[in-house]
């Protein structure tokens, strides 16, 4: 996958989740009322508005809102099996230790898809390695409002509890913010979603199923109907 072997520290795990508080009983995640916030969005400017929030001052936000912004991509044209190859190029100076151009390529994608977890937590490293500290805790911010959104709607460590993201690398950025390692997968397409089973350890060892699924707008997905 494309960021299963980028070789970085997800700094989301510094972030303090409150994950006591997502274990016990999951809030429904609503896509009808989200869609139907996006849409009404096209002539009213009530999700930009949310979003300049949310690039602006995300602590002044909360899990609902930030539900909206997350899921509110899959009724934005977000479209997972669609290879980036800006952000392969993203990855690729980074790697080299170029942060400051990787800087400017990641702020120009976030422009278009500003929730995306793995682009954000990887400029924390970028904005850390060039002292932008302000940049650095601002989008911290964001990544810790994202993920206790999502962590609402499920932990993905029981069937019940399904993880629900966005995107493949979301998937695996969320793996190790929970600290489970995945060994094998099983996938299975069903209606608007791709459901992942995994074969997977936890952070002490132990053998654990861990499950996920991957929300598709099947309206905007050729050959996913």
């Amino acid at each position: 996958m494309l960021y299963r072997n980028f070789k970085h520290i997800f700094l989301l795990a510094i972030l303090y989740v409150p994950f006591e508080t997502c274990l016990f009983g999951q809030a429904r995640l609503e896509l009808d009322s989200i869609k139907r916030f996006v849409g009404e969005s096209l002539s009213s400017p009530n999700y930009q508005s949310l979003i300049t929030k949310f690039n602006e001052t995300p602590v002044a936000l909360d899990s609902a809102e930030g539900s909206k912004i997350y899921y509110g991509r899959i009724f934005k044209g977000y479209d997972p099996y669609k290879i980036n190859f800006d952000e392969f190029d993203f990855e690729k100076l980074i790697g080299k230790g170029k942060y400051k151009a990787a800087i400017t390529k990641g702020e120009e994608m976030l422009k278009t898809d500003p929730a995306n977890l793995e682009i954000l937590s990887m400029l924390v490293t970028c904005y850390n390695n060039t002292h932008l500290y302000d940049k650095k805790d601002l989008t911290i911010a964001k990544l810790e409002l994202l993920t206790k959104a999502i962590l609402m709607y499920g932990d993905g460590l029981s069937e019940k509890n399904t993880l629900k993201i966005v995107s493949i690398g979301d998937e695996y950025a969320m793996m190790r913010q929970l600290k489970v390692v995945g060994l094998s997968r099983n996938s299975r397409f069903s209606g608007q979603s791709t459901f992942d089973t995994w074969q997977a350890k936890n952070q002490h060892g132990r053998r654990i199923d861990f499950y996920a699924e991957l929300l598709l707008n099947t309206e905007t997905l050729p050959g996913k109907n």
